[in-house]
């Protein structure tokens, strides 16, 4: 079954190509729906095979994939934090589910942004994105700010080894990957802790595309 954001984000680019080309109006392209987006996060991205992943991110390279567990987590979201270098289809084709141990995910207080802090209990499900450049990662760095610090982790990762009955054969393996870690330097802003409140996407997902057509932006 066609993932549906991809075919909802396919039909947004054929009808914008469209608009572009006859002066229709863009705000004539289809709606997103934010459940489709409930639907591919964070697990609804392609496999990889472990050789397809380390075309990308050879295992003694420094160049590391970028795990994101927030905002980041929705396509539209990340294309604009990474500066609009590869479309959110290649995007969306660059991620595949991830999960990383030894930290926990929380809310902030009056923001729909969650952070992440370490805790050995703590497991925060997620995705890698693979073979973003240079440029994209220093776009995701200054949209990250100062709230957060850059830190080596590794995470989880289901591989594709092969085929059986008409479905992937998977295992699990583990990767190293850069995360955006909370700092605590907002006086502003305030970790919830888990037990009064577990941060989820839906809110976000939904003042980011209710009438898409019109972008929107947003992390952490």
């Amino acid at each position: 079954m066609p993932n549906p954001l991809v075919r909802r984000a396919r039909e947004r680019e054929t009808v914008a190509k469209s608009a572009s080309a006859s002066s229709i109006d863009r705000s004539d392209s289809p709606p997103i729906d934010p459940d489709d987006f409930l639907i591919v996060l964070p697990y609804g991205y392609v496999k990889f095979t472990k050789e397809e992943f380390h075309q990308f991110h050879p295992p003694t390279s420094s160049n590391r994939p970028l795990f994101v567990y927030g905002s980041l987590l929705i396509p539209h979201l990340l294309q604009s934090a990474s500066g609009y270098e590869t479309s959110m289809i290649d995007l969306m084709h660059k991620a595949t589910g991830a999960t990383l141990y030894g930290y926990r995910r929380h809310a902030l207080s009056n923001v729909i942004f969650p952070a992440i802090v370490p805790n050995p209990e703590g497991i925060v499900s997620g995705a890698v994105v693979v073979g973003l450049s240079d440029e994209e990662k220093e776009a995701v760095k200054r949209f990250e700010g100062e709230m957060y610090d850059k830190v080596e982790v590794e995470v989880e990762v289901e591989m594709a080894i092969g085929e059986e009955f008409g479905a992937l054969v998977m295992k699990t393996e583990t990767v190293k990957a850069d995360t955006y870690v909370w700092n605590y330097t907002s006086p502003s802003l305030e970790i919830v802790p888990v037990e009064e409140m577990e941060w989820t996407v839906r809110p976000l997902v939904r003042e980011a595309f209710i009438g898409a057509g019109s972008g929107g932006d947003g992390e952490k």
